[in-house]
């Protein structure tokens, strides 16, 4: 690459000084508070299935080939039919001076079974990596993504990554298949035009180029959970960075697949009990106990939560959303909430052993 090239590059890019390398707890969980809860009680959105419909892709080559796409083989090694909810399956290798991984803005990394989000930001600038298993996107004249039914023309073939097929997509973004079958996609809107050439063009496919699969670092939890019934199963876990670990910041909990109709969700969050990112609402609740513990209850239609305020160092939100009728008592949250254990605000001390 041009180092000239490139330093131009990253200078149109961050417009903030770099982050700083150190992370405390706290800032972590400001930076990556997301704002998603949508009390009613016919859904909740998710933030990052909503940013996920604009990049996933139908992709569909801008020029017809003498081979289509689906009859080119990929090679390398198979992906997971589905990843691990509580150990994110990819993270980013190089990333240029001044990016950062982490949350802002209402955004944050999420871990689920057919998708990956990944984030990094550069003061307002950010990058984000959709990862799939094998068999949600299908290529071939056109493709389908199943996560989020969603697509995305193609504008022209890219180079290729690792040796693998790559398409230059209409909304800035880069997709290939890092594996058979499986694809990654890669947004970063802020350059302009599309298809980016030059130093640009570089950057974008070096960041493709070093992003690393097959991760086994487990998301850390401050508090683990015991007692659901079989049917429970992890979701959706959005994480952050915490000393180069991820750890937890909102749980979903399912007794279906996440999105689909009649399924009920719970979701934790937490922060310290020593922040003022959030506190527990004051009006409008009935005061409650958690095992001896005060708390407050909010109910409405479809959708019950308990907050407490400070238990054993953290403060914890637990809300239900339920879809069968006939609605459940509100009192199933705390029935929830009993079911948690919590460590503490010490993040040297916390779990990758969550359900027991």
């Amino acid at each position: 690459m041009d180092e000239a090239g490139l330093q131009t590059l990253l200078s149109r890019l961050a417009d903030t000084e770099p982050p700083p390398a150190r992370i405390d707890l706290a800032a972590a969980i400001t930076r990556g508070r997301r704002r998603r809860r949508v009390r009613t009680g016919v859904s909740v959105l998710l933030a990052a299935g909503a940013v996920a419909a604009v990049v996933a892709a139908l992709l569909v080559p801008a020029q017809p080939s003498a081979q289509r796409p689906d009859q080119q083989p990929a090679g390398g090694p198979a992906a997971p039919s589905r990843f691990n909810s509580l150990v994110p399956y990819a993270e980013f290798g190089w990333l240029p001076p001044g990016f950062q991984v982490g949350g802002r803005g209402g955004t944050i990394s999420r871990s689920g079974p057919e998708q990956l989000l990944l984030d990094a930001f550069s003061g307002s600038n950010i990058l984000q990596l959709f990862v799939y298993p094998p068999g949600i996107c299908h290529v071939g004249r056109a493709e389908v993504c199943s996560a989020y039914d969603s697509s995305q023309p193609v504008l022209s073939r890219a180079p290729d990554v690792h040796g693998h097929r790559a398409y230059w997509l209409r909304t800035a973004s880069l997709t290939w298949e890092y594996a058979p079958g499986a694809w990654s996609v890669l947004s970063w809107p802020v350059i302009s035009p599309w298809p980016p050439a030059g130093s640009e063009r570089a950057a974008v496919l070096r960041v493709a180029a070093g992003l690393r699969y097959g991760q086994t670092a487990p998301i850390r939890f401050p508090y683990w959970i015991s007692g659901l019934a079989a049917q429970w199963r992890v979701s959706n876990v959005d994480y952050t960075l915490l000393a180069g670990r991820p750890v937890a910041q909102t749980l979903e909990v399912s007794n279906g697949p996440s999105g689909a109709a009649h399924v009920d969700s719970i979701y934790i969050d937490f922060t310290p009990a020593a922040h003022s990112d959030w506190s527990c609402p004051a009006e409008g609740v009935q005061h409650v106990t958690v095992d001896g513990v005060a708390a407050v209850l909010e109910d409405s239609p479809g959708t019950d939560r308990v907050c407490i305020p400070d238990w054993g160092g953290l403060r914890l939100s637990v809300m239900t959303a339920f879809m069968e009728l006939p609605p459940p008592n509100p009192a199933d949250v705390l029935t929830v909430a009993r079911t948690l254990h919590p460590i503490g605000p010490d993040p040297t001390h916390w779990t990758a052993d969550l359900l027991r």
